[in-house]
């Protein structure tokens, strides 16, 4: 799409979810309810005064809906305060106008219009806008959402796979994710697609949904790596996040953190904190998930066996890949490879 094209259709989706948000703001009023027929939360409260945000399964599966939007509400009561929650859904917030604070298990952060934060599952979490004319859409998603064929849409996509498998199987990693728009708009144009095409089609395309997120997630991670990659050179005398990850990419199924560091002339410290700092995991997952990619490859596209594949990987036993392998894409190889050739 040329620029015009998409600035003028950019526009037009603006229109048409400002005068839908202007609506839902003056109407809205509680957390749990919207003005659609259907109330699709359900909220109890602990004795520590936490709620729990419970995605309804059945009227998600009864409606065929693995996503849901809501328009964050202005309580005047609460001074646009949320409750402190957690939820069984992740939940994305994306301030379409005004301004709001996310707080993820006490850490706050100060968004404004453009910005866009992903919560986690396990996240201890509450939002704050300060006024009715602060726009927040929140896109609550089921983890049904996050099935293999998703996945497979995003391959390659580390920053989202590795946040959304570590909260589904609930591994300690980031409890939320945060994007600046910086003016970008590649990110935004499939962001107002999906919600243009949730709340306004006469029959919401859960397929075409599911591919404007996977188109989303991909353009914030280009965002994001081109982000790192310039902020990375800037701050450590040419050094490039980009020319680190080539190097295990071409090199995981023998590289170390020693060897990498000895590659670029730094102290293994200091690579550690360099590679956490510009991808946000650590040398140790972004190895794994390199030998995973490259053994889920193999699994499907060659004839080796399961022990001459945990050796091309850089894994001296079969068994342990056989249980990351599993943890990773929730079959073992074997399974992995027959249900190719079934679908085949």
């Amino acid at each position: 799409m040329g620029e015009l094209k998409m600035k003028d259709a950019l526009e037009k989706m603006r229109e048409q979810l400002t005068s839908y948000a202007r609506r839902e703001s003056e109407t809205l009023e509680d957390f749990t309810s919207s003005n659609k027929e259907v109330t699709f939360l359900w909220t109890t409260e602990s004795d520590k005064g936490v709620s729990e945000f419970i995605l309804r399964e059945d009227v998600s599966i009864q409606n065929h809906l693995m996503l849901k939007v809501l328009m964050h509400p202005f309580k005047r009561q609460t001074n646009g305060a949320s409750p402190l929650h957690r939820h069984n859904y992740f939940e994305m917030g994306f301030v379409f106008q005004g301004e709001c604070i996310s707080i993820s298990d006490g850490e706050e952060a100060h968004l404004h219009e453009g910005d866009l934060f992903i919560v986690s599952l396990q996240a201890l979490h509450q939002m704050k806008t300060f006024s009715l004319d602060d726009y927040v859409f929140n896109i609550m998603i089921n983890t049904s959402l996050f099935d293999q064929q998703f996945f497979q849409m995003i391959a390659g996509n580390d920053l989202f796979t590795q946040f959304f498998m570590n909260s589904i199987l609930n591994i300690r990693s980031d409890s939320c994710m945060i994007f600046r728009s910086g003016g970008q708009t590649d990110f935004i144009y499939y962001l107002y697609k999906l919600l243009c095409e949730y709340l306004f089609s006469t029959d919401c395309d859960q397929t075409y949904i599911r591919l404007l997120l996977a188109c989303m997630f991909r353009e914030l991670s280009r965002q994001y790596k081109s982000d790192m990659e310039t902020m990375s050179r800037e701050e450590n005398q040419g050094l490039s996040i980009s020319s680190v990850l080539q190097y295990l990419t071409e090199h995981y199924d023998s590289a170390t953190l020693q060897s990498t560091a000895d590659q670029f002339h730094y102290t293994t410290r200091f690579m550690t904190s360099f590679i956490a700092k510009y991808t946000g995991s650590s040398f140790g997952s972004i190895l794994r998930e390199l030998k995973l990619q490259n053994a889920s490859r193999l699994v499907l596209h060659s004839e080796l066996s399961f022990e001459e594949i945990a050796k091309a990987v850089g894994y001296n036993e079969r068994g342990y890949l056989d249980r990351v392998f599993k943890k990773r894409f929730g079959k073992t190889m074997r399974e992995y490879r027959d249900g190719q050739k079934t679908e085949n």
